[in-house]
């Protein structure tokens, strides 16, 4: 009985054994081909990957290859239609010169094609637009820079602008330009410039005064200068630099000073600008208009002042307000 069981037992062990190796042969196999099938997945994907890269580049430069021989074949065509069409244009205009000068030989002379580039025409031009008293604002601009120009260039022209008495429509000029808009302070500007030029030439400055007198032009330009000194300073320097050039008179110093209005306007300019940033002293004598013309289109001196401190300054020097 006794070996009995133990042969038994002995058999049930071997059995185990190898019942347990089997099963660990079989694990080793089934994760051997997980890993094959695995390895073999990952690379059919990548085989597949590579394959439509290789397609797709293949497909592109054949794609390349193909454009650039239609473009260069496109370009040869296109190239050739402009040239053809050229060509033909040029024949075509010179067809119908032919006959146009056949039909209508040239006539003008030297003078007649040169008249519109005259300094008389175009003053005459000037004069007429600023006779109209057009209210275009466009139309005054042109008007007073032309005139702007011409009184710089011709002391004959200064003197014929004067004696047709037109001095007075440059002050109504600052009527129809009374807002802030940038039209408005061009037109004002430049018909201050044309002023300050005709001020200048000394055989009509007395003149031009007596016009200023007879419009009330003082209180016109002590009241541009109190719009102007805040935000317009170009504007402001050149009021400041007419009524600066008056004052080298005594007599018309007196005449300013006795307009009340004019001189409360000119007290509140001055009080709100010596506040601010003083002039450098020693401020170069060039920052200091010419009180003469320069005739031509280069000045040694400034036109006018640049910088509205000294301008009011200068001004109440000469005006002796202090």
């Amino acid at each position: 009985r006794f070996w009995r069981q133990y042969r038994i037992e002995k058999l049930e062990h071997m059995k185990n054994d190898i019942l347990k190796i089997s099963v660990i042969k079989i694990q080793r196999y089934f994760r051997g081909y997980k890993q094959t099938k695995l390895e073999r997945n990952r690379f059919l994907q990548t085989k597949e990957a590579v394959m439509k890269i290789q397609n797709y580049y293949r497909c592109w430069r054949l794609f390349k290859l193909t454009c650039a021989a239609n473009f260069g074949e496109q370009q040869k065509r296109e190239t050739s239609a402009i040239k053809i069409q050229s060509y033909w244009r040029k024949y075509q205009i010179r067809k119908a010169t032919k006959a146009l000068k056949k039909n209508k030989p040239c006539t003008k002379s030297k003078d007649e094609v040169n008249i519109n580039l005259s300094l008389r025409h175009r003053f005459d031009m000037a004069v007429e637009g600023l006779l109209h008293r057009t209210k275009s604002l466009p139309e005054v601009i042109k008007c007073v820079t032309a005139l702007d120009t011409l009184t710089s260039l011709s002391s004959h022209l200064c003197e014929d602008f004067v004696s047709k008495g037109l001095v007075k429509y440059i002050y109504d000029v600052f009527d129809i330009t009374y807002s802030r808009s940038i039209g408005d302070i061009r037109a004002t500007e430049t018909a201050l410039m044309v002023l300050i030029n005709l001020y200048k030439y000394e055989k009509i400055a007395s003149s031009v005064w007596e016009t200023t007198i007879e419009v009330n032009g003082i209180e016109k330009l002590a009241l541009i200068m109190m719009r102007s000194y805040e935000k317009n300073e170009t504007t402001f320097c050149h009021v400041a630099t007419l009524l600066w050039l008056f004052a080298f008179k005594q007599d018309y110093v007196e005449i300013i000073k006795g307009d009340l209005r004019t001189t409360q306007i000119l007290r509140h300019v001055y009080k709100k600008l010596k506040n601010k940033n003083k002039v450098n002293q020693r401020m170069k004598s060039d920052s200091i208009p010419d009180t003469k013309p320069d005739w031509g289109q280069y000045y040694g001196k400034p036109k006018a002042f640049k910088d509205k401190t000294l301008a009011i300054e200068k001004l109440f020097l000469k005006l002796k307000l202090e």
